[in-house]
């Protein structure tokens, strides 16, 4: 990605990896419940249902978790570059390195 300064891609990747995981617990959670319950649900109640949920979680999960990573991302690549621009001062110097 040498031409993407602020690894938007990366940033996707994550943001899809973390919503749609969500959402399949969320989708699994209700299928659970529905077994669990000990009601006579249909096949398409309980199917449709989970798809249901699914997309719902999907649709709610997606504009507040990547705002959520990017401004994590953002925040964990400024600090490694600060680490390497700026040595902590409570670090001891290398052995090789002058006072």
């Amino acid at each position: 990605m040498p031409n993407n300064p602020n690894n938007t891609d990366k940033v996707a990747k994550i943001s899809a990896l973390l919503y749609t995981g969500i959402s399949l617990v969320a989708a699994l959670l209700f299928l659970l419940l529905t077994y669990v319950t000990g009601k006579t649900y249909t096949p398409v109640a309980r199917y449709g249902g989970a798809t249901w949920v699914f997309i719902l979680t999907m649709i709610i999960t997606m504009p507040l978790v990547i705002p959520w990573v990017q401004k994590r991302y953002h925040l964990l690549m400024m600090r490694g570059h600060k680490q390497e621009e700026y040595p902590r001062k409570d670090k001891p110097p290398d052995a090789c390195s002058p006072p």
